[in-house]
């Protein structure tokens, strides 16, 4: 019995590492809405054998504990005391240390791969497209309605499926026919939900290229903008 108990503490311990490694992965590359349970346990146990890889060469170059952490015997009652615990507090530590930077190392070599290949590092476009391309830019919001409002994205979910990527436009600014311009609305922000959205576009700033000159649109602040396909260089919004 104390053996069973001990392979189970050891298996929520080795679950840690992996769970910051994948954590990490995620914050930088994003999440994957349409990824399975089995897919999310494998990441886990990759980066934690792969910390626990990085601490293991780390501890012989340098001459650290071995990884004890990992070894049933360890936490048998009849060796465990409180003298022991730096020898399996600075292994676990390393572990920890290694699975993160495993996490961070596979989401940079993934855009890495990314960049080589024209492809994007995020699970998908639109979660490449709200959190890279829309920065600090304004944008152009056509209801299903036919409603449109300009504005700068303050929320935009990410990482969910299409019928829960929901937004909140900052100062939103609706377009008038009549006037053929974008008026104010004097709201400080404007919750879309997903399902009422039929399209978003950015609006170019000086210095973005293009292969064709786009129309403009006047907005109500004086500043002119151009409708065309994002840059990748964010410019900041007019004041």
């Amino acid at each position: 019995m104390p053996s069973t108990i001990a392979a189970i503490v050891i298996l929520v311990i080795a679950a840690v590492p992996g769970a910051l490694g994948s954590y990490l992965y995620r914050a930088i590359n994003g999440l994957d809405w349409r990824e399975r349970e089995w897919n999310t346990a494998v990441r886990y146990v990759a980066f934690s054998a792969s910390g626990l890889i990085v601490y293991v060469l780390a501890a012989g170059a340098l001459g650290l504990p071995p990884a004890a952490h990992v070894i049933p015997s360890s936490f048998d009652p009849a060796h465990l005391s409180a003298a022991g615990l730096p020898a399996l507090l600075l292994p676990y530590t390393g572990h920890l240390l290694g699975s993160a930077l495993s996490g961070v190392a596979a989401a940079f070599a993934v855009r890495g791969i990314a960049n080589l290949t024209h492809g994007i590092p995020q699970p998908c476009a639109w979660d490449a497209f709200v959190n890279k391309e829309l920065n600090d830019r304004w944008v152009v919001l056509t209801l299903k309605s036919g409603d449109a409002y300009a504005g700068y994205i303050a929320v935009a979910d990410s990482g969910v499926p299409a019928s829960d990527r929901d937004i909140v436009l900052r100062e939103p600014a609706r377009y008038e026919p009549n006037t053929q311009s974008y008026q104010p609305t004097g709201m400080r922000d404007l919750f879309i939900r997903a399902d009422l959205l039929d399209s978003i576009a950015s609006l170019a700033v000086p210095g973005d290229t293009a292969l064709f000159a786009p129309p403009t649109l006047s907005l109500e602040n004086g500043h002119e903008r151009q409708v065309q396909a994002s840059s990748t260089t964010p410019s900041p919004r007019p004041e």
